[in-house]
Parts: C-alpha cells; structure tokens; sequence
C-alpha cells in the first residue's frame, strides 16, 4: 500500500470509528449523554483507528473490530479524566478539562460509568480478549500512578522504559492485541503486542524529549528522563538510542505482520515531529536513516 492510499485509508477508518462512537454513545449512556459526549468525542482517535487500520490490512473485516476500537478510546478516555484530575490540568484537546467543566465529584465517578461498557464491548472477542484489556489497563493506571508521584518529587523505584512502557505503549499494545485476537490470529498477536508497544513508547519518548528541549518538564516521564540522564547533551543520545531500539522493533515486526504497519509508523512519527519541532525532527531523521 502506498503512503498517499495508507494516509487516505487511516482517515477514513478515523471517520468510520468517530461515526460509530457517536452512536454508541447514543445507544450505551442516554442518562448522560452531554457528559459522554464531552468525555469521548474531541480526541484524534489514533488508539481505536490503528486497531482498525490492522484489521483492514490483514484481513478487511472491521466489522468484527469497530466494537474494539470503540472501547479501546473508551477506556483511553475514562483514564484522561482521572489523568487531569492527578495532574491538576484544567485544560484537554483545547478546552475544559472534564473534572473542570462537570466538577471534581461527577469526575471522579464518571470514568465508572464507562469502564463497563468498554469491557461488555471486548467480551463480545472472547474471554482472552477481557483478560488482555485488564492486564493493559492495569499497567496504564500503575504507569500513571508512578508519573504523577514522580512528578511530586517522591522516590519510585522504576526506571524510565518501565515507566513509558506502562503509562503509554500499554494502550498501544492492546490496541494491537485485541483486533488480533477478535480475528482469530493469534499467530500473529506476539508481533502485534511488540508492534504497539514499541510505537507507544516511541513516541512517548521523543514527547518527553520535546518537552526537555523547549523546556517544559510537566510530566513524570520528562522529569524520570531528566533525573535518570542528567546531562543535556546525554540525553540526546539516549533518546536517540531508544528511539532506534523501538524503530528496529517495529521494523521487525512489521515484517511478520504487513510492510504497511512501518509505512504507518514513519507516517505517524514524521507528523508528530513536524508538530513538536525541530529537535525531535533531527532525531527522527537521523534514525529514520539509520534504520530504513
């Protein structure tokens, strides 16, 4: 597939995932429809629409996944809203924040609401499939946990690729895992858990880079990033080692599942650059030729 039809493919797969959410969301909470709507809508649905855009490459069928996909920006939606509630953000996708707009207690309490709808949607793939969203979701929470103690200066024993790897690729992985399994290829489920965890913390790490270099340290990660390396010019190499880990990665395990899967994740990663600056795009680059 070329890049021009991959790019066109993702889109539509985007708007087919934003079309059915919103009648999901219609369907599974009419009692709080507004509140919903405010949680779930207004993202880039990338978690979902990868899931998707897997199974279109590799077997066509997204009916047997959109139910997936949904329930995957379900639970990535329910964890912003405790997300902004730990780190005191008032802001998200450009406007109030969740617990800002509806109030702390109705935050709180909202992300229950969702949680069981996203796991009644994955059990239609099957009990391995609830299993595999539980371990995912619980290593998102744990990862989180970890970010914001770390960012208020309290001592975590973990270490920086732990750390990305359960606050970010966590969700990528399972947004590769779980199609797999609602398809039936299961030959295939390794290669796909190694696929989304290496773009997830891919891109974490040249986000924590992003904000080093601008010099906005406003997560646990940057601040891990920062303490575990110390120097400046050190970190630039070691982002650059680990971002050439994790594209090699994603190399090999786009070779075991579809060459396009490393078509997507250059595209992905060249216009997260453009959007975080030069820096991060000077590193890609120098990876991308290195490992291409």
């Amino acid at each position: 597939m070329q890049k021009a039809s991959l790019t066109d493919e993702y889109l539509a797969l985007r708007e087919t995932l934003a079309k059915y959410s919103a009648e999901m969301i219609k369907r599974y909470f009419p009692e709080v429809y507004e509140e919903a709507s405010y949680a779930i809508q207004g993202g880039k649905l990338i978690r979902g629409s990868l899931s998707l855009l897997i199974a279109r490459i590799l077997s066509s069928d997204i009916e047997k996944v959109l139910p997936i996909a949904f329930s995957i920006e379900l639970m990535h939606a329910a964890s912003l809203i405790h997300d902004d509630i730990a780190d005191e953000s008032e802001s998200r996708r450009g406007r109030q924040s969740f617990w800002k707009k509806y109030g702390l207690k109705d935050a709180v309490t909202f992300p229950h609401i969702i949680i069981p709808v996203a796991i009644t949607l994955v059990a239609e793939a099957g009990v391995e499939a609830v299993i595999e969203s539980m371990l995912q979701w619980r290593k998102a929470a744990m990862g989180q946990l970890w970010d914001t103690r770390i960012l208020e200066g309290k001592q975590v024993q973990v270490a920086y690729e732990q750390l990305i790897e359960y606050k970010t690729a966590s969700v990528f992985e399972a947004s590769c895992s779980l199609p797999l399994i609602a398809l039936g290829k299961r030959d295939l489920i390794s290669a796909g858990k190694t696929y989304g965890k290496s773009l997830g913390m891919l891109y974490q790490v040249l986000d924590d880079y992003a904000d080093i270099a601008n010099n906005n340290v406003d997560s646990g990660s940057s601040r891990l990033l920062l303490i575990q390396v110390k120097e400046r010019e050190g970190i630039k190499r070691y982002v650059k080692e680990l971002a050439s880990k994790y594209f090699t990665e994603i190399r090999d395990a786009s070779i075991k599942l579809h060459p396009s899967l490393m078509d997507f994740a250059v595209m992905s990663m060249e216009k997260f650059a453009s959007e975080a600056g030069e820096s991060v795009q000077h590193i890609l680059q120098e990876v991308e030729e290195k490992i291409l």
